[in-house]
């Protein structure tokens, strides 16, 4: 009877860790990368545009304006992928974005950021980073 239990409770110990292996692996990211994010918003109904292949940039909107960029993302993991984004800094409360798209193995898929500058939004400069967290399906 005592060998029984020694036995259980050493499956029940492996099974455990073995259960925190799979749980940990399959919430890792497998790759990251951030992007500078920023906008300028002005009393004036003015847009500016900044083009720029390593950063989000807004550029200039005004109160009630929006502005919108795209991430080309290429899946060439050989294995479908799961792509989370996470907005931080001053502009994060404004800046409406997909938080999670499933890419395909082979499939380019266009992420989508939009400003939406409030009509009662205080004038001035606000950035912040976007952080994409690629991790297997």
């Amino acid at each position: 009877m005592k060998k029984i239990n020694n036995f259980l409770f050493i499956f029940s110990i492996f099974l455990f860790i073995f259960s925190i292996f799979l749980f940990l692996s399959n919430n890792l990211a497998i790759d990251s990368q951030e992007f500078y994010t920023s906008v300028e918003i002005s009393k004036k109904n003015v847009m500016g545009l900044d083009v720029n292949g390593t950063a989000l940039k807004f550029g200039r909107i005004s109160r009630g304006g929006s502005s919108t960029r795209n991430i080309i993302f290429y899946n060439d993991y050989g294995f479908p992928v799961l792509v989370e984004t996470e907005v931080s800094g001053d502009i994060s409360s404004f800046l409406s974005h997909d938080p999670t798209s499933l890419v395909i193995e082979g499939e380019t898929k266009k992420i989508t950021f939009s400003v939406i500058a409030p009509r009662d939004q205080e004038v001035g400069f606000y950035e912040g980073i976007v952080k994409l967290k690629i991790k297997p399906v």
